[in-house]
């Protein structure tokens, strides 16, 4: 029988031997799959904890991952070990070398050759376990070796990426310290230009002592005091050359914790009462109690948030001591009030008309009989400032005085508002007539006999205000919210819809529902009613909180 027929006869037998793939193949298809085990293991990690929590913790999943993949050598390893064994019990062979064919081919060749059909067919099973044995550890083996092959190479892969990956997160701290440094640097410029503007200080010492050796002789005015134009022209330009030599900047402040609505008194208050463990603090209302729990009773100093100038605002309190209430002259000769930080507490009868005071400060101050009028005031500050008979109104022609001139025109001397904040402070009897301002806040104050006619106030806030006899006769009020504000008029909407400009106020964006004032116990404007505003103005009223329904949007109906 020919090689070809004993072929056939074995295949007919015990049906057609295995043939073996390419060991590129199976090199190409184990090494594919270790790489795809490795991409899911990064990208499901990366997708489900985030790349910046994964650089944090790299250690602790590329230790997971090394302990995956020495646990599938450990495998391998056993497989190796117990090949026997697997082999029997799938072959009923153990490992069979290539000569150990022979004797099995030659009992098929022999017994065929005699026309022994069972002992030949014995012969041919024996020689298909063998070869099946035979194939089944030689792709094992080509197996392992390409699994432990792509292992190593998955691993020092992996250990470059580790490296990287550490080295991002070390860069990541490194930029965190340069950021802090760069901080440290800006407080650093900052308290530089506080150092120099200190030199302008023995400046205006002598201005002080100057203005008073020049008002000695003069008659004060009971009402208006004295006016800058009673100084020499020498003088003059003196003040005028400080204040625009003193640049704003930024200072070291106590901080008031992470309160927004916290000052330096609450701050006193809270560390005073974080004394008195007898004592509950919610007794003094939620403010002080919230920054007791929360810790906020340590002197902090940092940096202020907005720049400002407390040499022009100790320029101004020079002035005012001074007795120079009219501050026209100097404001004509170019002197500037710009980004003036006052601390005098009271301020009173003074006369900013056509004063540049842009972004000035008079937080936590008292003012009364102020006048603002055709200022350029843009973002000023009041917040938690008393108002009282204050006047930001235009100037008409016939009230502009010299050395100032009437516009040829006849038109007004507009105060430019815009951006000014009032928060939390109280307004008393105050005007802002046709004013130019975008953006006002008045977010948490009481307004009381405050008048907005013909003014423009659009995007304004009065949210959580106290209203009480307000007026916006003609003015424009595009955007403004009342949300939360609490009145004391049941068609307060309906009134200002109709008293403001035509088409720039809409009703339908709010809504008025009955309101208790017992809530506004704890509120310390509220409790000014009876003190500094007259109880008559509420007296037998009921409180309304006005609700928003709607928003400020394009698409809205």
């Amino acid at each position: 029988m020919s090689d070809e027929e004993l072929q056939k006869a074995i295949e007919a037998e015990e049906g057609p031997l295995p043939r073996r793939a390419a060991p590129s193949g199976l090199f190409s298809v184990t090494f594919a799959f270790l790489i795809l085990i490795l991409g899911l293991a990064l990208g499901a990690t990366l997708s489900t904890i985030g790349f910046d929590v994964f650089v944090r913790h790299a250690e602790i999943v590329f230790g997971t991952l090394i302990g995956f993949f020495l646990f599938l050598g450990l495998l391998l390893l056993v497989l190796f070990l117990v090949r026997g064994p697997i082999l029997r019990l799938l072959f009923n062979r153990t490992e069979v070398e290539v000569d150990r064919f022979a004797g099995p081919i030659a009992d098929v060749a022999r017994h065929t050759a005699e026309k022994r059909v069972e002992e030949a067919t014995g012969a041919a099973r024996s020689f298909a376990e063998m070869a099946l044995a035979r194939y089944a550890w030689v792709t094992t083996r080509r197996w392992m070796i390409a699994a432990m092959t792509g292992l190593i190479a998955s691993v020092a892969a992996l250990a470059g990426s580790a490296l990287l990956f550490q080295q991002n997160k070390l860069l990541a701290g490194q930029t965190d310290l340069l950021e802090g440094q760069i901080d440290l640097l800006q407080t650093q410029v900052e308290l530089a230009d506080s150092e120099r503007n200190r030199s302008i200080l023995p400046a205006i010492i002598d201005i002080g002592r100057d203005i008073g050796s020049e008002l000695s002789g003069k008659v004060r005015d009971p009402v208006t005091g004295y006016s800058a134009s009673d100084l020499s022209p020498g003088l003059i330009s003196r003040i005028v050359t400080a204040s625009t030599a003193a640049r704003p900047y930024r200072y070291l402040k106590a901080s008031t914790g992470e309160n927004p609505f916290a000052d330096v008194n609450s701050l006193l208050n809270a560390k005073a009462l974080a004394r008195r463990d007898d004592v509950d603090p919610r007794m003094f209302g939620p403010l002080l109690s919230d920054m007791i729990e929360r810790g906020q009773v340590k002197t902090e100093f940092g940096l202020i948030d907005d720049p400002v100038s407390p040499e022009r605002g100790l320029l101004f309190t020079t002035l005012q001591k001074s007795g120079i209430l009219n501050l026209e002259a100097l404001s004509f000769a170019g002197a500037s009030f710009a980004y003036a930080e006052v601390t005098e507490t009271r301020v009173f009868k003074t006369s900013f008309n056509f004063a540049t005071t842009q972004y000035a400060d008079f937080s936590n101050s008292e003012l009364r009989a102020i006048q603002f009028r055709g200022t350029f005031g843009e973002h000023m500050r009041f917040r938690k400032a008393i108002l009282t008979t204050c006047d930001f109104s235009a100037l008409t022609a016939a009230e502009v005085k010299p050395p100032y001139a009437p516009d040829p025109s006849g038109a007004d001397f507009r105060t430019s508002l815009t951006g000014t904040r009032f928060e939390e402070a109280l307004i008393i009897q105050s005007a802002f007539r046709n004013v130019n301002g975008f953006g006002l806040i008045f977010e948490k104050a009481l307004l009381a006999s405050v008048d907005f006619s013909n003014s423009s106030i659009s995007a304004s806030s009065f949210d959580n205000a106290i209203l009480i006899d307000v007026s916006f006769k003609d003015a424009s009020l595009q955007l403004v919210d009342f949300d939360g504000a609490i009145v004391f008029e049941e068609d307060f909407i309906n009134r200002v819809a109709k008293e403001a400009a035509q088409g720039t106020f809409r009703a339908d964006r709010f809504e008025m529902e009955p309101f208790d004032v017992a809530q506004l116990n704890l509120n310390g404007l509220y409790n000014q009613i009876g003190i500094r505003v007259p109880a008559s103005l509420i007296e037998g009223k009921k409180a309304y909180r006005i609700k928003r329904v709607k928003a400020f949007s394009p698409d809205a109906k």
